[in-house]
């Protein structure tokens, strides 16, 4: 009997519209998620022991051991985050016959066994209402020692036709309201502004030169124009404001304007300062100094002077001492 078949007797639901997928995904140390193909209230896992269920002892026996899992769930459709955060799902004892879990610990699942070989276990899960819903199931211990009780997803069986589970969830997820907008309403075209008619200046013609022959006598002549001056963009710059301004002197007329700037080309760039010379600390009497400079005069070792001779010590006859 394949393990499908197995899955469906234990369940109950060969006649149901049930739909199974096969995973291979091992619960230690991270847990496994899992999210519905498609909108469900009922969802079963088997979770298969590969290495036993039980501490081992000698010659291939088993004690009894407990296996502990806790079981959360949120809503496929949107991102984990911390308005779809994951909610423990309270154990329901009744789908669950070789499962128990504790009252005041909601989302804990707990299972015993004492076998040495392949053990599986079928969790059945029923959710408050039809929905896409992502499962995760974490395992609290793994194997230690001689206990095994590392536990693998193997198989998933989605029932499409399941009722929903009636019970008051801790952390229920907001109703996320769609506003539709409303049809844009056809508003009359704003008025086209008209705009103030601005008076071109007239452009004058720049000097130019040309070749006049008088007689045999070539020369060549510059005609009358507008020659520009030496505050050409200094002027072009207060023409330009003052058309701007709509003829209204002011500031921006003003050639002493304090906030003309001449051209970017023209403005200095100032040079780097040069880096200063290292210099060390003082010099010490005697020694040079690390920049190889002569010494200074107060620190220039003067000679000591030589210590004058004495006289040489004239030894007293001792005939003399006597006749005193």
């Amino acid at each position: 009997m394949t393990r499908a078949a197995v899955l469906l007797l234990l369940v109950g639901l060969a006649g149901a519209e049930t739909e199974l997928f096969e995973v291979d995904a091992s619960l230690w140390p991270d847990g496994v998620e899992y999210s519905f193909e498609k909108p469900a209230a009922e969802v079963h896992l088997l979770l298969a022991f590969k290495s036993g269920l039980g501490t081992m002892g000698e010659r291939g026996t088993a004690a009894l051991a407990s296996a502990q899992f806790v079981v959360e769930y949120n809503d496929a459709d949107r991102q984990t985050c911390y308005w779809n955060r994951y909610r423990p799902l309270p154990f329901e004892e009744d789908v669950n016959p070789e499962w128990y879990g504790a009252e005041d610990a909601p989302g804990l699942y707990m299972t015993e066994g004492a076998s040495a070989g392949l053990t599986e276990r079928v969790l059945v899960l029923r959710l408050p209402r039809v929905n896409r819903w992502r499962v995760r199931v974490t395992p609290l211990f793994g194997d230690d020692g001689h206990v095994r009780r590392q536990a693998t997803l193997v198989q998933v069986a989605e029932v499409r036709d399941g009722k929903p589970r009636e019970f008051e969830e801790l952390d229920p997820l907001p109703e996320v309201e769609v506003e539709v907008p409303a049809e844009a309403e056809e508003s009359e075209p704003l008025p086209e502004e008209e705009l103030p008619a601005v008076e071109e200046e007239p452009v004058e013609a720049a000097a130019w030169t040309e070749v006049v022959s008088v007689g045999s006598t070539t020369v060549r002549t510059i005609r009358a124009g507008s020659v520009p001056k030496a505050n050409g963009y200094r002027a072009a710059n207060n023409a330009a404001r003052r058309r701007a301004s709509g003829g209204n002197r002011g500031a921006w007329g003003n050639p002493a304007d304090p906030t003309w700037q001449p051209l970017p080309s023209l403005q200095p760039r100032p040079a780097p300062l040069p880096a200063p010379r290292p210099v060390g600390g003082a010099p010490v009497a005697g020694k040079v100094p690390p920049w190889g400079a002569p010494l200074p005069f107060w620190a220039v070792p003067k000679p000591r002077r030589a210590p004058a001779p004495r006289a040489p010590r004239v030894p007293q006859p001792t005939g003399a001492s006597q006749s005193r």
